[in-house]
């Protein structure tokens, strides 16, 4: 989504005071990560709302943390809470208002009242009046006047503190988004370079990009226009393999990866292509897409640093699993370099219009008759028939097939069918799925 559509509203403040559990009270949609330790957003979330007749893009940062705070990412952080506050056209402040003010967020507030922005001073965790009451004169003393005392959690004052963002902001015709056309998730291990892609893609630095594994916490969205069609495109957490996942936090990005999954269209399923191999986590990674009836396209990422030698090893490496790759393309890119970054795009959109091609039901079921009249299927003597195929309704290549016997309709007998269909129409890269019933 364009910066200019909507004023911007951002969630500004230091580290752990709920600036992600109050994003989540108010967003409809997108969900950011909260867990019990600071600093847990990176990037910026946002998501576009309406409130009172104005409509704004709400967005979360990753706060301002002390200085002596040790992540590694540090600096890329501030770089981002920085950006957004000068990008932004109303600017929540949030504080702790249950255990009082800190030398942090005096630090912070300086840094607002050199904006010139206007800013709304929330005061979360306000459960507890007699302590919130004791604070008081601390919070007057910041230089914001009014404060909007509220619990993220419980969702107290949070109805006021909706009204005073509606009317500190500009009117705008633009209209909230349409659901996309499209949505498509980066999927893969920890460091293939899904955020570097994510960046080539928009064009812009939206993720944080570092040699540091596990960067990305939270899947993050961003629209993109391509052929005149509107793209959501996800940032995924990495996933490594499950016995490797020892912490919460990390328990919680895989299940933001994951989700991100369930509710795309095409998986982009980035690999070392430097390895020369594929891992089990990334095998698991590409059947689990397919299981979930999601199109797949392989990217092999850091195609600059291949030789022939390894190329020749990936193709080795796997080819025994050539009956499951052959029916998905793959693309060696290289985001250093930029080559075939573009091709990327062009194949999202071959696939969205192969899951999208109009089936006619009745002539298919015509030409199925007609194969197995030629290729007849037996189970221990019994034949086995197709009386009717029809496409399903939902996205993608599912469908509903009415046999004589279903019990005995097991792999080898849809893979017949699936082997048909692909022969028949172009399907690279979308899963098949079928539902059986008994006529």
């Amino acid at each position: 989504m364009s910066k200019s559509l909507f004023p911007r509203v951002a969630l500004i403040g230091r580290t752990n005071v709920g600036k992600s559990t109050l994003f989540n009270r108010l967003a409809k949609r997108t969900e950011s990560m909260v867990a019990d330790q600071s600093g847990v957003t990176r990037d910026y979330i946002s998501e576009a709302l309406s409130v009172h007749g104005k409509n704004f893009e709400l967005i979360d940062t990753g706060g301002f943390a002390p200085t002596d705070n040790e992540d590694p990412l540090y600096n890329d952080i501030i770089a981002v809470s920085t950006q957004e506050c000068q990008d932004a056209d109303l600017i929540l402040f949030v504080c702790d208002g249950k255990n009082g003010i800190t030398l942090e967020d005096k630090t912070v507030a300086k840094q607002l009242h050199k904006l010139k922005k206007k800013v709304l001073l929330v005061l979360n965790k306000a459960d507890n009046i007699q302590a919130f009451k004791n604070n008081e004169a601390d919070f007057y003393a910041l230089g914001f006047g009014e404060y909007f005392p509220v619990s993220a959690v419980h969702g107290t004052g949070v109805q006021d503190l909706l009204t005073a963002i509606a009317k500190n902001l500009p009117e705008t015709t633009a209209k909230l988004p349409e659901a996309p056309a499209c949505r498509i998730a980066l999927l893969g291990k920890p460091n293939v370079g899904k955020s570097s892609l994510m960046n080539a893609l928009l064009e812009s630095k939206r993720s944080i990009v570092s040699d540091i594994a596990g960067t990305t916490r939270e899947a993050i969205s961003e629209r993109l226009s391509f052929y005149g069609q509107d793209l959501l495109v996800t940032d995924t957490a990495g996933i490594r393999r499950k016995r490797k996942v020892t912490d919460d936090l990390e328990t919680l990005m895989v299940k933001s990866s994951l989700s991100a999954v369930r509710t795309a269209d095409i998986i982009l399923l980035l690999v070392d292509g430097n390895e020369g191999r594929l891992s089990d986590q990334e095998l698991k990674l590409m059947f689990y897409a397919f299981e979930e009836h999601k199109a797949l396209i392989m990217i092999y990422n850091k195609s600059d640093l291949m030789t022939d030698e390894k190329l020749n090893l990936l193709n080795y490496e796997t080819s025994e699993y050539d009956y499951f790759l052959k029916n998905i393309p793959k693309i060696h890119i290289s985001c250093l370099t930029g080559k075939n970054v573009g091709v990327v795009l062009r194949e999202i959109e071959k696939i969205r219009t192969r899951m999208v091609q109009p089936i006619n039901s009745a002539e298919l079921t015509v030409e199925i008759h007609e194969y197995f009249r030629n290729k007849p299927l037996f189970h221990k003597g019994i034949k086995l028939q197709v009386f009717s195929i029809q496409k399903r309704k939902e996205k993608g290549m599912s469908f509903d097939i009415c046999v004589n016997e279903p019990k005995w309709f097991g792999q080898s007998q849809l893979q017949c069918l699936e082997n048909f269909l692909r022969r028949k129409y172009d399907l690279l890269g979308c899963p098949i799925h079928f539902v059986i019933t008994k006529r």
